[in-house]
């Protein structure tokens, strides 16, 4: 493993249980992909975009809202 990597981990150790548990869906994500890198369809690059207009209007949720939103997605 990386020292980067490493580091990284060290940190997320240190996070909430609620933080942790989006970070380890994350890396799942990451590694059942594979080496593949996702190609975005038109509709996702269009989200994205979209997401990133919010944010930089300061259209943002709370931490409370994000938390609740993973709790009710986590698989």
């Amino acid at each position: 493993m990386i020292e980067r990597l490493e580091t990284v981990i060290g940190k997320v150790r240190q996070l909430s249980e609620e933080r942790q548990h989006m970070a380890a869906d994350l890396l799942e994500g990451l590694v059942a992909a594979g080496g593949d890198l996702h190609e975005l369809t038109a509709e996702e690059e269009r989200l994205i975009n979209e997401g990133l207009a919010d944010l930089e209007a300061g259209r943002v949720v709370s931490e409370d809202e994000m938390v609740g939103f993973w709790n009710r997605h986590r698989a």
